[in-house]
């Protein structure tokens, strides 16, 4: 029989149950996808966490249970097929968004409807409103969301365009135009 060499550790069997320890350490590496910073978190000795990380991510059980967490979180991540109706709505009313729905500007200043007379796919393209007093009267500030993204991305939704940028690295777009967030807008022929 061959001494045991002190430090090394067997592997622990694929049906172990978790620790509370382990599982904390699991369900903060989800989280954070630091795995000291997990373990420190978890309860190990922060000197040694690098170590402890390192041995707990090699042992089967914990394996399987961090694959356990990744699938369900992609399932809660990926859209239903059922739910793809509601993305392109929501898509629509951020891309065909027009600020005069939401306020009206000119000579006299700036008035701004009262949400609740807004509807709801109009509503849905605000980012954000501001009210700041100031000395001269209430500022106002009425932010939409990036038009050209969701413009992009329900075309994408739709199949209008590729995900994908077809230019491979290195080529120069014809024309030089520059990609936006997320526009594609295909390559130029001379007619």
């Amino acid at each position: 029989m061959s001494p045991k060499r002190p430090g090394k550790r067997r592997a622990a069997p694929a049906g172990k149950r978790l620790t509370p320890q382990e599982q904390l350490f699991c369900e903060e590496l989800r989280r954070t996808k630091v795995a000291a910073q997990a373990a420190i978190r978890a309860g190990y000795a922060p000197q040694r966490a690098k170590v402890f990380a390192s041995e707990l991510r090699r042992r089967p059980h914990i394996r399987a249970y961090l694959e356990q967490l990744e699938a369900a979180r992609k399932a809660e991540t990926e859209t239903p097929v059922d739910d793809r109706p509601l993305v392109e709505d929501e898509l629509r009313a951020v891309g065909f968004a027009d600020i005069r729905d939401i306020a009206t500007f000119g000579s006299e200043g700036l008035a701004v409807r009262p949400s609740n007379e807004l509807p709801m796919e109009t509503a849905a393209a605000i980012r954000k409103v501001r009210f700041r007093p100031t000395k001269y009267g209430d500022e106002i500030e009425v932010e939409l969301h990036d038009k050209l993204s969701a413009l992009g991305q329900l075309q994408r939704l739709k199949r209008m365009i590729p995900a994908e940028n077809p230019w491979p690295d290195g080529w120069q777009r014809p024309g030089g135009i520059p990609r936006g967030p997320s526009v594609w807008l295909g390559p130029l022929h001379d007619e």
